[in-house]
């Protein structure tokens, strides 16, 4: 089990102007998010993403039954509905993509081994659920778990890259709220901008860190954004074997 120390002081003056002016009133009509005056196709979309979501709701799949197994199913259930993780009929796993403002914007479908670890052997284990229905995305993909962040508006944040990472992150540590890029890509400011004003405490994966510590040097002014990384974690990662292993939190939290 992990041993480094969970720390997540906060700065006040930080937290205190969280959602100062978080209503979109306030925003330059150019610059209002899509949701505010949306399209029939963005409308219709979003409607099919939920759709899908509340469809496959529940369970988990095969990752499902690996969480049960590690933190026993009531502490396992719990943190799969904080997220609304799903399964499709053949147990894989699905990821819905929530908004803030409560959108499904897209859901991630991923097949997972009995230990834990993603399929990587043959094709499909990894899909969108707009690519099941033959959709194009005409929405801006958020960040996983972003609609934990209206109910607990000062709370700190751990931003980990991997779906998996922040449940098992959540199951760890529910002193944060724990939420996933889904990839390297998504670290941008186009989908960080709702972490405006509060602490975020970075994990990055072994492979990544030197790029997140570039981009949160970047980002953090601009954005407001109070990015932390933890000494104690990075000593973790920050060795050859760590980057050569491409671990991340979950594997540390397990291990």
């Amino acid at each position: 089990m992990i041993t480094f120390e969970k720390s997540h002081k906060t700065d006040t003056n930080v937290t205190q102007n969280c959602h100062k002016n978080d209503t979109t009133s306030s925003i330059p009509k150019a610059q209002k998010p899509w949701y505010v005056q949306p399209s029939p196709e963005q409308v219709h979309y979003v409607q099919l993403m939920d759709r899908l979501r509340f469809q496959w709701l529940g369970g988990g799949g095969v990752l499902g039954q690996w969480l049960r197994a590690q933190f026993g199913s009531l502490r396992a259930d719990w943190a799969m509905a904080c997220y609304d993780i799903g399964a499709l009929p053949d147990e894989r796993t699905v990821f819905p993509y929530v908004s803030r403002e409560g959108f499904t914007t897209d859901g991630k479908v991923m097949r997972y081994k009995a230990d834990g670890h993603r399929c990587r052997e043959g094709g499909a284990n990894v899909t969108w659920l707009h690519a099941m229905e033959g959709q194009t995305p005409c929405v801006p993909l958020c960040l996983f778990g972003e609609e934990l962040l209206k109910g607990a508006p000062y709370a700190p944040v751990g931003l980990v890259e991997s779906e998996k990472t922040a449940i098992v992150a959540a199951l760890w540590d529910d002193r944060c709220l724990w939420l996933a890029t889904g990839g390297k890509g998504n670290f941008r400011a186009q989908t960080l901008c709702v972490l405006s004003g509060r602490t975020v405490l970075l994990y990055p994966d072994a492979d990544a860190l030197g790029d997140w510590m570039a981009e949160a040097h970047r980002l953090g002014p601009e954005l407001g954004i109070n990015f932390q990384l933890p000494a104690a974690y990075i000593r973790r990662i920050g060795t050859p074997e760590a980057r050569n292993a491409k671990w991340d939190l979950a594997d540390l939290i397990v291990s």
